[in-house]
C-alpha cells in the first residue's frame, strides 16, 4: 500500500555525480522515494573561483535562489544536529502534520556550505562528524528520507 505524504521534496546539490555506483544509488532512493514524496533534485554547477570563501559566496546566491516558495529549509553540515533516523521520520512528520507542503534540502559542494544558506536554513541536518564528499552524502540523504518514508507509511523496512 502507498501512503501519500503529500509534500515534496526538492534536493539543491552543488556538483553532479560522476556515471556509476554513487549516481545509480542516488537514481535509485529518489526513485523509491517518489512513491512516497514526489520528489526533484536541482543540479547546480560547483563555482571555479580560485579561494573558499568565493566559492561559497558564489554558490550560495545560486542555492538561495533556487529554494521553492513556502519551502522548510534543511541544510546538510557537519555542524548541524545528528538526529537517529526515527527522530528523523518524526521531524518530518510533524512539518507534514503543521501544513509544509515543501521541504527543501541544501547540500553544498566540496567548500561546504555559506553562512548565509546555514542561517536561511529552517534546520541543520549533519549526517555524520564524520567529513563525506557530497556525491556520497547525496546518497546518504536521500536513503535516509526515503528510510523516514517508509517509517511513516508503517513499512516494515526499518527495523530496530
Amino acid at each position: 500500500m502507498r501512503y501519500s505524504l503529500v509534500m515534496k521534496i526538492t534536493v539543491i546539490a552543488t556538483g553532479k555525480p560522476k556515471k556509476g555506483p554513487l549516481l545509480e544509488l542516488s537514481d535509485l532512493y529518489q526513485k523509491r522515494l517518489n512513491a512516497y514524496f514526489p520528489t526533484s533534485i536541482i543540479e547546480l554547477p560547483q563555482s571555479k573561483s580560485n579561494s573558499a570563501v568565493q566559492i561559497k559566496q558564489q554558490e550560495s546566491i545560486v542555492q538561495l535562489a533556487k529554494i521553492p516558495n513556502n519551502s522548510v529549509v534543511i541544510a546538510l553540515d557537519e555542524r548541524g544536529k545528528q538526529p537517529t533516523t526515527q527522530k528523523l521520520a518524526e521531524k518530518i512528520q510533524t512539518w507534514r502534520d503543521t501544513g509544509s507542503a515543501q521541504l527543501c534540502f541544501i547540500i553544498g559542494g566540496a567548500e561546504g556550505l555559506s553562512d548565509d544558506v546555514r542561517q536561511r536554513a529552517d534546520f541543520i541536518l549533519s549526517l555524520s562528524a564524520l567529513t563525506l564528499p557530497h556525491q556520497m552524502a547525496r546518497v546518504v540523504m536521500l536513503e535516509q528520507i526515503y528510510r523516514s518514508a517508509t517509517i511513516l507509511a508503517g513499512h516494515p523496512y526499518h527495523r530496530e
